[in-house]
């Protein structure tokens, strides 16, 4: 009797367990496809003055058909938000010296860092000397990204487990990050040769005390 009473306590612990499994890998199926964007159908969206059209590749790959270089760059700021929304996101917050919002003290040191090179610094700098014909590009550009954000279905499925959101996007971020990005290709190629004339002129033990974080 008690052996029974045992096996269906069990049983049904062990189906429960499985049933939760269940729910929560489905749970997170259709969490990821909802966060996964379209490429078929018809948007309707403010920002173009003429209707554009996105078609893919076998590749996956998009092309942009407009009538407008305004209207392209818009549709260039939507699929790449639609595509890569929270890698831009984790980007803008390298650059920006934001990343321990999203991910707490392990990224402080590169927070520090980068906020001393400054990358929105240089961005207010750059974006106060652009002519009205790049700064209405770049204007399109951001206009796109922020109209995916209002239109998806859902943002990236990675926003549910972080304590950020996808803030809007705007043209300083543009400019930030192609400073973050020339000084990040810069630091890959030179980094060896800089840590070398910086032993040279220091010494080593000063050198390893000026130890930078490296994204």
């Amino acid at each position: 009797m008690a052996r029974s009473k045992t096996r269906k306590i069990l049983s049904f612990a062990v189906m429960s367990i499985v049933g939760l499994a269940i729910g929560v890998a489905v749970s997170f199926y259709f969490l990821v496809k909802l966060s996964v964007p379209s490429t078929g159908g018809t948007i309707k969206t403010m920002g173009v003055e003429h209707p554009v059209e996105i078609t893919f590749d076998k590749m996956g790959i998009c092309q942009i058909w407009a009538e407008s270089e305004t209207d392209a760059y818009f549709a260039l700021g939507y699929q790449h938000a639609a595509d890569r929304m929270f890698q831009m996101d984790l980007s803008r917050r390298i650059a920006k010296g934001r990343l321990s919002q999203m991910l707490g003290d392990i990224t402080r040191d590169i927070d520090i860092f980068q906020r001393r090179i400054g990358h929105y610094r240089l961005a207010a700098k750059a974006l106060a000397t652009l002519s009205e014909e790049n700064r209405a590009r770049l204007g399109a550009y951001t206009d796109g990204v922020n109209a995916y954000k209002t239109h998806a279905k859902a943002l990236p499925f990675e926003y549910r487990f972080l304590p950020v959101t996808f803030e809007d996007w705007t043209i300083e971020d543009c400019l930030a990050l192609l400073s973050f990005q020339t000084w990040f290709s810069n630091a890959l190629m030179n980094r060896d040769e800089f840590y070398i004339e910086l032993e040279q002129k220091i010494g080593r033990d000063r050198a390893q005390s000026l130890s930078f974080p490296y994204p």
